[in-house]
């Protein structure tokens, strides 16, 4: 993405972000409906559910979807012997999103 305006704002750094959390949550969609065969069902909770609880099926693969987003999203990165502050900022924003995304799987 390229800027407009030259330096950064906060809707660039939503939009970095918006797209490091919607890449994970599409990946980790595909692998719990089956669709992708490089990855399946997430891992089942360590607790036990409650008695009105009903399995409904595949759990979500974030783990998975978001190293997947993180090598998709930071390739062009990584190609790079030094990052410029703006390179590290948009990182940094796409792994917030990566993060907001994992943590509130986690957290239903």
């Amino acid at each position: 993405m390229e800027s407009y305006g030259g330096a950064g704002n906060r809707e660039q750094a939503f939009v970095y972000a918006l797209t490091g959390a919607s890449l994970t949550h599409a990946v980790s969609k595909a692998c719990s409906a089956g669709t992708s065969i490089r990855c399946g069902c997430g891992a089942t909770p360590r607790e036990q559910p409650g008695d009105d609880f009903r399995w409904g099926g595949c759990n979500d693969d974030v783990v998975f979807a978001a190293e997947f987003s993180r090598t998709f999203t930071d390739a062009d990165f990584s190609q790079r012997k030094r990052l410029s502050k703006r390179t590290m900022t948009n990182k940094h924003n796409y792994a917030a999103g990566r993060k907001v995304n994992s943590v509130s799987y986690i957290s239903l």
